[in-house]
């Protein structure tokens, strides 16, 4: 009777180490997607910057014919407002952002925009 269990539990094993390999694959692929999206990512930002076309942050900031239709973006407008008006260096990143904050600061520009 054990027999006829074992080889059960060993296919019920490869099946899950070959899920374990294949999660393994698509997470080492969606973080070098993820690396090229950021780095594209600051490139244009670069770009645009560049171009002089430096908007303020108020500028683009939520309406208010907005906010009247959606109370809820009050919360929302209050909080770009704190941010705008806060140091960058003062500004703490939640542990759940911390690894992808960490790509963005190390993913260099493109070659195309050094």
């Amino acid at each position: 009777m054990t027999s006829s269990k074992a080889p059960a539990s060993t296919k019920e094993y490869e099946k899950l180490l070959s899920r374990r390999e294949e999660l393994i694959k698509q997470e080492s692929s969606l973080k070098r997607e993820y690396t090229t999206m950021l780095r594209k990512l600051a490139s244009v930002i670069t770009i645009v910057q560049d171009i002089g076309n430096e908007t303020e942050a108020s500028e683009l900031s939520i309406s208010e014919t907005a906010m009247s239709k959606a109370p809820v973006l009050v919360a929302y407008a209050k909080r770009l407002e704190e941010l705008e008006n806060q140091d960058i260096h003062d500004v703490e990143v939640p542990d759940f952002l911390q690894e992808s904050y960490t790509l963005y600061k190390n993913s260099s520009l493109m070659y195309k925009d050094l």
